[in-house]
């Protein structure tokens, strides 16, 4: 039996103390304890449990609620200010009341928040991205509670979801999205209005030309170009970590035409711009929504872009690079996209949206219900 003072990085160096003990065959290991008395007492408790089981004793059981060990999830310094822990578990909360016992819990309380995640129209990726946080905090919950060490949690079945979205625009149907973002201003519209399509359509190109997410993209800083080497660090919106991806011509064009003095490249917010998705596409006669049949969302555009680079020969390392990827098996740690090769890719999605009407500024913009027709059907 072991009691030990340690430095934990987890909690900033603070001084803690840990136990490495052997109970009826089973070694014990367990620390963040503020003082050796602490850490003595739960050594005691586990014995006392594992002795009440050899003798055939009532075992009391833990009192500790799901309030209890949420909070003590969430001040733990390894999850605190992790942006999907505290939200989901408060979320959970929500539906499954914090006064519960830890034992009284069941599959049951789990699938009530499963259902009403479903009726508030979250996905199942989501869904299951909320149960996962929760599971993880379930299970460890004899990390701060000893005497729930032999405690085993409920589990439910992970949702089927779907595929992943496959739908790539044409340059036609591109073409007309840019022709309804670039036309004229019509009559009793505001300038603002217009101020904003003009955003959402640099943002358009934007996506193409470099195959970013468009939340990447709309919180892009000035800074974040290398305006010598002509390329942009992008910071993932999912993970947070970063990618330099070089800069087309035409990207780099598009960027600098929109240097200012504030700190970020738009001042849309995601809200202004998702509103002005539907109208757009009304007005350019294309089906919107993401689970309309045949309707298109703005991610497609990042699918569009990866798609042009892989049928155009771009080695799937770059492609991975460009967009962000990380790659589950043992090749990815050898195979990368060289900043040659992302250079080639970048600019084969320049040539590519070179053809499409209205994609570089000075054309046209198609008005008649006549034109429209005739570009669907070319």
């Amino acid at each position: 039996m072991k009691f030990v003072q340690y430095k934990s990085p987890r909690h900033g160096g603070k001084k803690l103390w840990r136990f490495d003990v052997t109970i009826a065959g089973l070694r014990i290991r367990r620390g963040e304890f503020p003082t050796k008395t602490e850490a003595e007492q739960a050594v005691a408790a586990i014995r006392l449990r594992a002795r009440a089981i050899q003798y055939g004793l009532p075992i009391e059981e833990p009192g500790v609620t799901l309030q209890e060990l949420i909070d003590a999830r969430c001040a733990d310094p390894q999850y605190k200010g992790k942006p999907q822990v505290t939200p989901t578990l408060k979320r959970f909360l929500q539906v499954v009341s914090g006064k519960i016992s830890l034992k009284d819990l069941t599959k049951a309380d789990l699938k009530k928040f499963v259902t009403h995640c479903e009726q508030n129209g979250l996905q199942a990726r989501t869904i299951n991205t909320y149960m996962a946080t929760i599971m993880a905090t379930l299970n460890a919950a004899g990390e701060y509670f000893p005497e729930l060490e032999e405690w085993t949690p409920p589990r439910t079945k992970r949702l089927k979801q779907s595929a992943g979205r496959s739908r790539v625009l044409r340059r036609k149907e591109i073409g007309l999205l840019l022709s309804a973002l670039k036309g004229d201003r019509e009559k009793f519209e505001r300038w603002k209005s217009k101020r904003v399509k003009n955003e959402v359509y640099d943002l358009f190109r934007l996506m193409l030309l470099t195959a970013a997410r468009e939340g990447e993209l709309l919180k892009l800083r000035q800074d974040a170009v290398n305006w010598e080497t002509r390329s942009v660090e992008i910071t993932a919106t999912k993970t947070k970590t970063k990618r330099v991806v070089p800069l087309s011509d035409l990207a780099f064009e598009i960027l600098k035409s929109r240097q200012s003095d504030r700190v970020r490249f738009f001042s849309l917010s995601y809200y202004q711009f998702s509103k002005w998705l539907p109208k757009i596409s009304e007005k350019a006669k294309i089906t919107f929504g993401r689970d309309v049949s045949g309707g298109w969302v703005f991610y497609d555009l990042r699918h569009t872009a990866a798609t042009v680079m892989e049928l155009n020969g771009v080695p799937y390392s770059t492609v991975s690079s460009i967009l962000g990827h990380k790659r589950g098996d043992m090749t990815a740690n050898y195979t990368h996209g060289s900043t040659e090769s992302m250079k080639n890719a970048v600019k084969i999605l320049e040539t590519w949206c070179r053809e499409i009407d209205g994609f570089v500024s000075g054309f046209v913009p198609i008005e008649s219900d006549q034109d429209t027709r005739e570009l669907l059907a070319s």
